[in-house]
C-alpha cells in the first residue's frame, strides 16, 4: 500500500523528522529531544518541562520510582552542550540549535530580583524627574530602556509599574529635538506594552501615567508607526476617551491626533497606515465621542483644536472611502465648531 501524499509532503517539509535523534538525547517522559536537560539524585536525566509536570502529580522518579522533588533537579550542562553541538552539526538537515536555558530562580532569589527591579525603576524615575545626571542616563540609555519596558510588561508591582511609566514619560521627552529616546522606547516595544496595560488597568492613576508615556512616545515616527501597526491601539484609546478622567480624555485626544495627523514627510506606506488609523477610529466610534466632547466643552484650548482637526480628518476620509460609518445625524451642530 502506498504512503499517503499528505504524510510524505509533511515529512519533506520537516527534514529534522527524518534524522534519528540519539536515544540519550530524548526525555524518558516525552521521548522528545531535550531542550533543558536536568538530572536528579536518581541519576536519570529528563527534560525540565517534562519532569516538573510529572512531579506535580507524583513526587517519584518515573524510571527508578525513588523519591524525587523539583528542588533536587540540577541542570545537566554537559549533556545540554553535547545536544547543542549535535543540533549545530545537523542544521543543514533542518535541525535548529536549542537555546541555552535560563536557570530558574528559587523563591528567595525571585523575591530579591523583584525588589531589585522595583528599586531600579524608582531610582531611574527620580533621576529623570529631577533632570540631574542626564549624562549617566545617556551613557546607559539602552539598559535603562530595557529595565523600564520589561517592568511595564511584567507588572511586578504597582509601585514599580508607576515608577517606570513616569520614567518613560520623562525619558521620551528628554531629547525633544531628535526624539532619540522616544524612538528607542518604541523600538523596545513600549507601545504594545502600554496598550496591554491600558486594556487591563482599571486604576485611574495608572491609566493617566500610561497614556502620558504613550503620548510622549508618539512624538517619534517610530512610536507612531508602532501604534498604527497595533490593531488594538486606536480602539483602546477611543474606549478610554470618556471613561476615566479629564486628564485621560485630553491625553487620548492628543495621542489620536499624533497617530492620525498628516506629516509633511510621509511616504506612501506611512500615509496608507495613517489613513487606516483614521478609518479605524471612525469605525469604533471616535467621531461621535469627539462631537460630544466639543459640545460639552474642553478645558484646554489645545484639546479643542486637536479634536476639531481629528473630526475634519474623519469626515474627509469617510467621504473619500464611502464607508458610511458616520451617521448623517452626527453632523448636527458641526457648524457651531
Amino acid at each position: 500500500m502506498s504512503s499517503s501524499p499528505s504524510l510524505l509532503s509533511r515529512r519533506r517539509a520537516t527534514p529534522e523528522l527524518e534524522l534519528p535523534v540519539p536515544p540519550e538525547f530524548r526525555c524518558p517522559i516525552s521521548l522528545d529531544l531535550m531542550r533543558d536537560p536536568v538530572v536528579g539524585p536518581t541519576g536519570i536525566t529528563y527534560d525540565r518541562a517534562g519532569i516538573e509536570a510529572w512531579l506535580l502529580a507524583a513526587a517519584r522518579c518515573p524510571v527508578t520510582k525513588g523519591d524525587l522533588r523539583a528542588d533536587d533537579l540540577v541542570p545537566n550542562h554537559a549533556l545540554r552542550r553535547v545536544i547543542q553541538a549535535w543540533c549545530v552539526a545537523n542544521r543543514c538537515r533542518g535541525v535548529e540549535r536549542i537555546p541555552t536555558p535560563r536557570v530558574p530562580l528559587t523563591p528567595a532569589q525571585a523575591a530579591e530580583a523583584l525588589a531589585a527591579r522595583r528599586l531600579q525603576a524608582v531610582v531611574i524615575k527620580e533621576i529623570l524627574a529631577s533632570g540631574a545626571a542626564i549624562d549617566v542616563v545617556t551613557e546607559n540609555l539602552d539598559a535603562i530602556i530595557e529595565v523600564l519596558v520589561e517592568t511595564i510588561k511584567d507588572r511586578i508591582s504597582p509601585q514599580a509599574t508607576k515608577a517606570s511609566l513616569i520614567a518613560a514619560y520623562h525619558l521620551a521627552l528628554a531629547a525633544a529635538d531628535d526624539h532619540a529616546a522616544a524612538t528607542r522606547l518604541a523600538e523596545a516595544g513600549i507601545v504594545a506594552a502600554l496598550v496591554e496595560l491600558l486594556i487591563d488597568s482599571g486604576d485611574r492613576n495608572t491609566a493617566e501615567k500610561a497614556l502620558a508615556a504613550l503620548d510622549a512616545t508618539l512624538v517619534s515616527d517610530a512610536g507612531k508607526a508602532r501604534a498604527r501597526a497595533d490593531a488594538l491601539a486606536v480602539p483602546v484609546l477611543v474606549k478610554k476617551m470618556f471613561r476615566v478622567s479629564d486628564t485621560v480624555t485630553e491625553l487620548v485626544v492628543s495621542a489620536l491626533h499624533r497617530i492620525c495627523k498628516k506629516c509633511g514627510g510621509d511616504d506612501e506606506a506611512t500615509a496608507a497606515a495613517r489613513r487606516s488609523a483614521v478609518v479605524d477610529a471612525v469605525q469604533v466610534g471616535a467621531f461621535q465621542k469627539l462631537m460630544m466632547l466639543l459640545q460639552v466643552g474642553c478645558k484646554e484650548e489645545a484639546t479643542k483644536e486637536k479634536a476639531t482637526e481629528l473630526l475634519k480628518l474623519m469626515i474627509k476620509y469617510e467621504a473619500a472611502g464611502g464607508g458610511g460609518c458616520i451617521d448623517a445625524m452626527d453632523f448636527r451642530g458641526l457648524k457651531r465648531l
